[in-house]
């Protein structure tokens, strides 16, 4: 201890004729009273004999000393100097994922993460700084690094669950980032651990605090579900369809496909533990809409029962034709559903694409055509880098595509 003002001792000095104040001798003057009994406490202060007798007996004295001395420490300003850590950086990591919503804990996975995480911050002291980030598909920081503990928690209170996958490593490195290289942050992660660890600097920090919630659960989910157009005709797709056992024991459910509530297939389907099965199954639909697919377990995590995919509204493709004339080639680009043509003279075409997706060249040689997507019929223009070897008449086909919508009953 040491004190700012040590010169303020000299206040003590008052108390030397303080004390002697109790030593003069009081003159009294006689008085006639009816009894003594009053007065007998003055009558042994008058038979002391003794020098400190009177300051042992006087409570009053004992008191203004006191009183002094606190008057001189406070005014002498004593300072103690300690030794401090330095303010605590505490980062609370929520996993904001899908898997967090499964139930093989009560209620949820992300509600005992959650409770966990706020445990933690109300055992953190007064000194301590907090920072609160979810990692979803992107890190956000919901709290900024800061001594408001009630704003940590109604961050955490405020996170929710997503139907979405997370980046936990791009939250790390967030985390990191914003911390610095304190050796005495903390970075808590809470999470299911429903991810592939891999070795990088954000996973193996020494300053990480892996918290785990969940236990291996019982969930067969859609991990995959996609639409895409066949290669021929205009209105046939194909769903590609991923499933999952993520369960100890083998699954048998109902899976369903449909497409705007009708249903497309319906089929019961077993997987084994931890077996991960894909299915193609084609349809035709003219239009847009939404595709549902849709299995009937009940498991640890609902959200993965079901999926969608979404085929938009069909667009028509923009063909400019240009020809001096082609019955045939102009019959076939307009009974193609999925065509929207527009016909050109070679004295009308001046070049380029237009406002075009193809342009098809028949037997037409404009001096210059640019870069874009064309199909030249009997015809190269010079601007394009290809060159002529030959010509074959009357060439052989081998064989075509029979099922094709445009080469049916079609013999070559």
């Amino acid at each position: 201890m040491s004190f700012l003002t040590p010169l303020a001792f000299a206040v003590l000095g008052v108390a030397a004729p303080l004390v002697l104040l109790y030593f003069l001798k009081v003159r009294r003057r006689e008085r006639r009273v009816s009894s003594l009994m009053l007065w007998g406490a003055e009558l042994r202060d008058r038979e002391a004999s003794a020098f400190f007798q009177r300051l042992q007996r006087d409570p009053l004295l004992i008191l203004q000393l006191l009183a002094l001395l606190a008057l001189a420490l406070a005014l002498a300003r004593p300072v103690v100097t300690v030794t401090g850590e330095g303010a605590r950086k505490v980062v609370v990591v929520l996993d904001t994922s899908a898997s967090m919503k499964a139930r093989d804990v009560s209620p949820s996975r992300f509600e005992a993460a959650r409770s966990e995480a706020a445990a933690v911050v109300r055992r953190l002291g007064e000194g301590a700084e907090i920072m609160v980030i979810e990692a979803g598909v992107q890190p956000h920081v919901t709290a900024a690094l800061g001594r408001d503990r009630d704003r940590a928690l109604s961050a955490i209170r405020a996170a929710r669950p997503r139907d979405l996958p997370q980046r936990l490593p791009e939250a790390l490195r967030t985390a990191r980032a914003l911390v610095g290289t304190d050796p005495r942050a903390e970075i808590h992660v809470f999470t299911d651990g429903a991810f592939v660890m891999g070795q990088t600097a954000e996973m193996t920090d020494p300053r990480i605090r892996w918290v785990g919630v969940g236990r291996r659960g019982y969930n067969v989910g859609i991990v995959s579900l996609a639409i895409r157009k066949t290669y021929y005709g205009g209105f046939g797709y194909q769903a590609f369809v991923s499933l999952v056992n993520h369960s100890p024991v083998a699954q048998t459910f109902d899976f369903a496909l449909s497409l705007d509530d009708q249903t497309i297939a319906e089929k019961p389907l077993t997987l084994e533990p931890n077996v991960r099965r894909s299915i193609v199954l084609p349809f035709t639909h003219q239009g847009g809409g939404t595709v549902t697919a849709k299995i009937g377990v009940s498991d640890d995590l609902a959200t993965d029962n079901v999926a969608y995919a979404v085929i938009p509204p069909p667009k028509k493709i923009a063909v400019t034709l240009v020809s001096p004339g082609n019955l045939f080639l102009e019959k076939v680009l307009r009974t193609d559903p999925t065509v929207a043509l527009e016909v050109k003279t070679p004295e009308q075409y001046q070049g380029g694409m237009g406002d075009a997706d193809v342009v098809v060249l028949d037997s037409s040689t404009p001096p210059k055509v640019g870069p874009g997507r064309y199909v030249f019929v009997n015809t190269v223009p010079p601007d394009v880098p290809l060159e002529v070897l030959g010509r074959i008449e009357a060439p052989t086909v081998m064989d075509w595509d029979r099922a094709h919508p445009v080469m049916r009953h079609v013999e070559f």
